[in-house]
């Protein structure tokens, strides 16, 4: 049966922290079953410094048959950095799976129903829209449809989403900004011409370009920037994709 914890990560809690970590072991010892345990929105250990991925790799690496873990993060850049990374306490401590985006349907009825709950209709037009900007992205599509919600009162129609569009880009601006000021040049091309659906191997003037695409796009996807999907490439965050399509980037 699924049972969900939590924990305030700010100064002076390690002490919590440890405690709640603790938990599978207590389990095992009154029931003698194995833990799956799944941490949602890891990255966000990240924010809170003082090596707190280290407090938690040196707790649960004594478990052993107790428990089983699943780190989850919608933001994959910081991720990477957690498990990519020789200084890290978790390299090389875990097997990475990529999911699927959402598809659009489901995405759709389960969103519907979510202001449907909450007394309020969403028009398909402002759905669809919706829709085909977060591009099944599972975190994206929560804060654009936490945005529309709050645009208007008893109707989401298009009018609504254009206004909740644009406090959701301006959201999240600085986190786009950062993340392209950390690629080079030629990451960043690469990344424009995924973003706008162009082979990352063909110029702007028709000529073709090998070894330096090969590596810009090699370093994206180890970054979790893009990601292969059946055959083509696609940029994992689709508001970083139509930032950067909306020409707002410089340098």
């Amino acid at each position: 049966m699924p049972v969900s914890a939590s924990v305030d990560l700010g100064a002076g809690r390690r002490e919590a922290l440890v405690a709640r970590l603790a938990l599978p072991t207590r389990v095992f010892e009154k029931t003698g079953r194995r833990v799956h345990v799944v941490f949602d929105e890891f990255q966000e250990l990240d924010a809170v410094g003082g090596q707190a991925d280290a407090v938690v790799r040196s707790e649960i690496q004594h478990h052993g048959d107790m428990a089983s873990y699943v780190f989850a993060g919608s933001q994959l850049r910081m991720m990477e950095m957690l498990f990519s990374d020789r200084k890290r306490a978790f390299f090389g401590q875990t097997e990475r799976v990529f999911l699927q985006p959402l598809e659009a349907e489901p995405l759709a009825e389960y969103l519907a129903s979510r202001f449907e709950r909450s007394n309020k209709d969403i028009t398909e037009a402002a759905l669809g829209a919706l829709l085909d900007l977060v591009g099944g992205h599972p975190q994206r599509a929560m804060a654009a449809a936490h945005a529309l919600w709050n645009a208007g009162d008893r109707t989401a129609d298009l009018d609504q989403w254009e206004t909740a569009r644009t406090s959701l880009m301006a959201a999240v601006e600085d986190e786009l900004k950062t993340a392209w000021v950390e690629l080079s040049s030629s990451q960043r091309r690469t990344l424009v011409a995924v973003s706008l659906g162009s082979p990352p191997y063909q110029r702007s003037d028709g000529h073709s370009q090998g070894a330096a695409v090969a590596r810009a796009l090699e370093n994206l996807e180890g970054r979790g920037v893009i990601a292969r999907l059946d055959r083509r490439w696609l940029v994992v965050d689709p508001l970083l994709a139509e930032w950067v399509r909306s020409g707002r980037p410089s340098g």
